[in-house]
């Protein structure tokens, strides 16, 4: 099996982290939408997630840098979504084939970023809120789509 980017030990990559690092600080003091369901104090920022699957499933560094979105700029990254046609390009295979698995995802803030570029991805968690919160982010949409929303108002507000 050929080495992917996490493997390398290049001072161009820990320079990468490290901008990976200021971003994740960043976006750790913003509010991302999940947490005004619940105050989840672990949550891993979304940059670090992406990092960690662009690096560990490509080769190049400037493959990583140009699908990762702009570092340490006043947008944050998190509100980037990846060229999925891009990255299966640079991967050179079907991202399906690459198998992921979270056994204690949280409220799935890691593994978003795999979901988002289409890697074959399991993830559970023992705590029951976690669970849900991980189903209405990550399977859910991708499950109902766009009718989503409205269903849910339409169905909630029956049972009210």
């Amino acid at each position: 099996m050929d080495k992917v980017l996490i493997e390398d030990a290049s001072l161009e990559l820990l320079e990468l982290f490290e901008q990976v690092s200021e971003e994740a600080k960043r976006e750790k003091n913003a509010v991302p939408p999940i947490n005004k369901m619940i105050y989840w104090w672990t949550r891993k920022p979304l940059v670090v997630g992406r990092a960690m699957v662009l690096a560990s499933t490509l080769k190049n560094i400037n493959d990583v840098k140009s699908l990762l979105g702009d570092l340490n700029h006043e947008r944050r990254t998190f509100h980037h979504i990846p060229d999925i046609t891009k990255y299966t390009q640079k991967l050179g295979k079907n991202p399906k084939e690459i198998k992921v698995l979270d056994p204690f995802g949280g409220a799935g803030n890691l593994v978003f970023p795999a979901v988002q570029l289409g890697l074959d991805v399991t993830i559970s968690d023992y705590n029951p809120l976690a669970y849900l919160i991980e189903r209405s982010v990550l399977e859910f949409p991708a499950k109902y789509g766009l009718n989503l929303a409205a269903d849910f108002e339409k169905y909630a507000k029956l049972v009210i």
